[in-house]
């Protein structure tokens, strides 16, 4: 399986000589006047969706940027407007890739003393694909997703913080999936990093107008939080707190729904994977058929989810932690589903009580997946088998029961 990294940063910054494009080769033509040029991806590579990517020039004087063809058409790329003068914003808008192949054009910009040119290629719709990380679920490929993952930086090494699926159209990530251990988790305290009307705390992988901007509360404030999908005390170590606050990552959830039942599911999940080797999670929510509305600071429509998941699969190389185990190979799962427009019993004072209601809620993964038609942890099967992965989403195993 090709790992393709998607909606990330590509930046065209000042050099001495000329322009020169993170991720890909330029063609320098003399001295220049500096230019900075930023577009939301970090590779010349895009991806085979429809999409729509703000590209910022800054330059004194007036530029050109034009499209020239790299052996085929450029009528899949379009750059508007394609002059100014001086600083301005300017969107790149691409189509969708329905052949087989990839196609590539350049970049040009031009003032009156240089030009540089810049390659940059999309890849075909049949090429995007995800990393084979155990929590992903299988990727939707449409015109209306973005499919996003983002690490986090400790003591000079890279972890994978998360990874979504955004719906452009609700402006909400359908889903997020995570590694969770005490690792991961690190130590610390929650930064509430939301940021302030003059600098959001905006995704930098995803344009401003498919996200919600929430550097305050929604429109609604009197009935709805801003809900984390993967939360915030899961995420302590190096910088990945911050990142749990891009709009991104918050859904509209009502407020005793967060603070309440939900709040303790996480709390009960994060128990979990501190007994798991690693514990790999899904958090999501519905949205189709969703009557109701909310929004954000922009004055964007959001929509309110119908409901919302927790799929877990746990993993310890020691299968016998637990003699009522079921574990295959190390591996059990358990599934949960909560109607957003239920109201659920919850005594913070009653850990049994609040228990039973959770698990009220529990079914297995199979069950789920044929609730919501996705397919969570698409990439078991390839790693022991598709009868045991079968039999590890099936199980109603009692290990979550009994830690």
């Amino acid at each position: 399986m090709k790992s393709i990294r998607f909606i990330h940063t590509l930046s065209l910054l000042a050099c001495a000589t000329g322009l020169m494009l993170l991720g890909a080769s330029c063609d320098n033509r003399g001295p220049s006047t500096p230019v900075v040029l930023q577009i939301s991806l970090d590779s010349n590579e895009l991806p085979g969706q429809k999409a729509t990517y703000p590209l910022h020039v800054s330059a004194e004087g007036s530029w050109v940027i034009s499209v020239e063809a790299d052996g085929a058409s450029t009528d899949w790329i379009r750059v508007s407007p394609n002059e100014g003068k001086n600083s301005q914003d300017v969107i790149i808008t691409v189509q969708k890739n329905n052949t087989n192949t990839n196609r590539s054009c350049y970049l040009v910009i031009k003032n009156d003393k240089t030009s540089s040119r810049c390659k940059v290629t999309q890849l075909s719709s049949s090429e995007i694909d995800a990393p084979a990380w155990l929590e992903l679920p299988a990727i939707k490929s449409d015109d209306n997703h973005f499919f996003v993952t983002h690490d986090f930086e400790d003591n000079g090494k890279t972890f994978r913080n998360y990874a979504f699926l955004l719906n452009k159209e609700a402006k909400v990530s359908e889903w997020v999936a995570y590694p969770l251990n005490d690792d991961i988790k690190g130590s610390g305290s929650r930064e509430d990093a939301w940021g302030s009307p003059e600098a959001p705390n905006l995704d930098p992988k995803v344009p401003r107008e498919y996200q919600a901007v929430l550097y305050r509360s929604y429109t609604d404030n009197n009935m709805y939080d801003r809900g984390h999908q993967i939360p915030s005390a899961d995420r302590y170590r190096g910088n990945s707190n911050a990142m749990t606050f891009y709009g991104t990552n918050i859904t509209p959830q009502k407020k005793n729904f967060n603070q309440g039942i939900w709040a303790a599911f996480e709390g009960k999940v994060r128990n979990w994977a501190s007994k798991s080797d690693t514990l790999y999670v899904v958090t999501g929510c519905t949205v189709e058929g969703s009557e109701k509305f909310t929004s954000d600071n922009d004055g964007k429509q959001i929509t309110v989810p119908t409901g919302y998941y927790k799929v877990l699969l746990s993993y310890s190389k020691n299968n016998n932690k637990n003699n009522s185990s079921k574990k295959i190979d190390g591996y059990t799962s358990i599934a949960f589903y909560f109607d957003h427009n239920k109201t659920y019993s919850y005594n913070a004072n009653n850990k049994e009580e609040t228990t039973t209601t959770i698990f009220n809620q529990s079914m297995t993964v199979n069950e789920l997946e044929k609730k919501l038609g996705i397919d969570f942890f698409a990439s078991l099967p390839d790693l022991i088998g598709s009868d045991k992965a079968e039999k590890v989403e099936s199980l109603e195993d009692n290990w979550f029961r009994n830690n």
